[in-house]
């Protein structure tokens, strides 16, 4: 990897890094309600059409919200709520700019671009009066707050973590073998550990991925679990310093080294062709033999489970960095509230509905969300 490559990469994690830092200006805030701070949204009883939108067809997602919107229609029976598939991102980014969408789907890639499009409200004061929002979890919390600690565009409804995959079978196959054997704990749980297992296996013990997305990922999760999270401004703010104002943890040596070390992993630890695959073609590698070591989302477990004997491989966590620990940028999907809704505080009101304690565990119970 060149360092006019890396630099092309750092420039655009950091553009890409825009929900970590926070910087939205008050000026630009469009907020949900002009009511007093500490009153709640709510329902004013007139009659609504709301638009829930969906990026591609989910028969499972759209019949759920059907369902409690059902449940709103009974106790607002001048509200209606109407779900529709839009076929891409695209399509519903643009249904949402129009105002033809009230509710939009979003993924947490999308939220920085959007927020700073003016296509979403600012939901702060609708969820701080909220009476349920202490029932958020705090991964929910900080995917809500991933525009800054005062501002909330989104409720997220479903998460998709990162994890590492490996093949036991190999690793035991190794220790049946070798002079020194590697212990379980010592496999891959972190970077060091996954070189050691190189040096010891060969390429057998190689690293699968799914394309230069996914590198953005491991680049975060590297730079951050190296410098450790007490050492960050904010959750949302995660390139910025503690303590230290419009300082980024990037001017640090620490940052520096960690950049080179993540280089070097990536040069000698990751099957070239990796760069350019998809996730699909990642796990499909990894199947066949490829490598030992694969980072890949937690939906990719049912695929290994169909296709793969019962005890040939294993998933732990996100991979540690130099502080023991790993801090990783969860993907997550949920709702926000399009600027352009003539609806806006009933759009609110619903939304926070959807997201209350009985609707979001039933949510994610029958849809199978984390």
């Amino acid at each position: 990897m060149s360092r006019r490559w890396m630099a092309l990469l750092l420039a655009g994690l950091v553009l890409a890094g825009g929900a970590l830092t926070g910087c939205q200006q008050e000026e630009e805030r469009k907020v949900v309600s002009t009511a007093p701070e500490d009153q709640p949204v709510e329902n004013d009883g007139e009659e609504a059409l709301l638009v829930v939108g969906l990026a591609e067809p989910d028969a499972a997602v759209q019949e759920l919200v059907e369902e409690i919107g059902e449940k709103y229609e009974a106790d607002y029976p001048n509200t209606q709520v109407e779900v529709r598939s839009y076929g891409s991102w695209e399509a519903l980014e643009e249904a949402t700019a129009s105002g033809e969408v009230d509710i939009p789907q979003l993924r947490e890639e999308n939220v920085p671009g959007a927020v700073m499009d003016g296509l979403l409200l600012d939901l702060y004061q609708a969820v701080d009066t909220w009476k349920d929002r202490y029932s958020l979890s705090q991964e929910a919390w900080q995917a809500a707050r991933s525009m800054g600690k005062d501002y909330v565009y989104v409720l997220p409804y479903d998460f998709d973590q990162f994890v590492t995959y490996y093949r036991t079978d190999w690793f035991e196959e190794y220790n049946a073998t070798a002079e020194s054997a590697i212990t379980p704990r010592e496999w891959c749980r972190s970077w060091d550990q996954i070189q050691r297992g190189n040096d010891r296996m060969g390429d057998k013990c190689r690293v699968l991925f799914g394309g230069a997305d996914k590198l953005g990922y491991l680049f975060d999760s590297n730079l951050w679990s190296d410098v450790a999270r007490g050492r960050m401004a904010d959750a949302a703010a995660a390139y910025f310093a503690a303590g230290d104002e419009h300082v980024t943890i990037c001017t640090w040596d620490m940052a520096e080294q960690s950049v080179k070390n993540f280089r070097d992993r990536i040069n000698s630890l990751a099957v070239p062709e990796t760069l350019e695959w998809t996730e699909e073609e990642a796990v499909e590698a990894f199947v066949r033999g490829e490598g030992a070591i694969l980072f890949a989302s937690s939906q990719a477990e049912e695929t290994l489970r169909e296709q793969m004997p019962e005890g040939s491989w294993a998933v732990i966590g996100p991979v540690q960095g130099g502080s023991g620990a790993a801090v990783i940028c969860d993907q997550y999907v949920g709702w926000g509230v399009s600027a352009a809704s003539e609806e806006p505080e009933t759009a609110a009101h619903f939304l926070l509905f959807l997201s209350n304690t009985d609707n979001n565990t039933h949510f994610a119970k029958e849809a199978g969300c984390l």
